[in-house]
């Protein structure tokens, strides 16, 4: 007598078989579902991001960046590292205007005309908070106007440390003069209290003006046009105070 056909036993292989199918296709189907937040919580930045607001943090490629909130604290990373390549930075607003910059990987270019590489400005005092610019940088500015460019309306003090290469470029003028744009590697002018410029050891500075700071009474105004050659043997700084 034939020996009757056991189903459980030729089956259970192919329902092993079909089960491990499926257990694979939903672990599969799982991985790929989950892929997309497998680097949620780790911080990723595109240009200026508030961090949150008024601090903003700086990072990776773009043609230019604008930021205008009281109180700015803008910083950078140095992976990857921030470069922008057309337009430059510009920080305004009302109080403590802040941008520091500890990484020589940073470039902030502004090819455009009359175009500045970075301009922090405090438009004035912001309740008891006084208007006042801090700018920290170890890496390379330029722009076809200035290569800094800080400027404050309030009652505090502006404070310059450049570390690297500011450049403001000479660019050929219209109408074949060229004295209409002051190509300075730092421009600052201060209705406050102290201007303070210091530039590193190894820092680079350069445009088309020689050292100079004046204080008009009548404003009363404090500017400083810097534009250094290479290399200076020392630290430079220059302090005067409106009062």
């Amino acid at each position: 007598m034939a020996k009757p056909l056991n189903w459980q036993l030729f089956d259970a292989p192919e329902k092993k078989a079909i089960s491990r199918s499926m257990r694979n296709r939903l672990a599969l189907t799982t991985i790929l579902a989950v892929a997309p937040f497998l680097n949620y919580g780790r911080p990723t930045y595109a240009a200026c991001v508030p961090s949150p607001s008024p601090t903003f943090i700086c990072s990776g490629t773009s043609t230019g960046e604008g930021i205008f909130v009281n109180n700015a604290d803008v910083s950078t990373l140095g992976s990857p590292p921030f470069v922008v390549t057309d337009d430059g930075v510009f920080v305004s607003g009302l109080g403590d205007q802040r941008f520091t910059d500890n990484y020589a990987s940073t470039s902030i270019t502004n090819n455009g005309y009359y175009g500045r590489g970075l301009s922090v400005i405090s438009l004035g005092d912001y309740g008891p908070t006084p208007g006042a610019v801090t700018i920290y940088t170890n890496g390379t500015i330029s722009g076809t106007a200035h290569g800094i460019y800080a400027y404050n309306r309030g009652s505090g003090d502006i404070t310059i440390t450049a570390n690297g290469t500011v450049t403001g470029v000479d660019v050929t003028e219209p109408y074949g003069a060229d004295n209409f744009i002051a190509n300075d590697g730092i421009h600052a002018e201060n209705f406050g209290n102290n201007l303070t410029i210091t530039t590193g050891v190894a820092s680079t500075v350069t445009g088309e003006h020689t050292p100079e700071m004046n204080l008009t009474p009548s404003m009363p105004r404090i500017s400083a046009r810097i534009s250094m050659s290479p290399l200076a043997p020392t630290p430079r700084s220059m302090v005067r105070a409106t009062a």
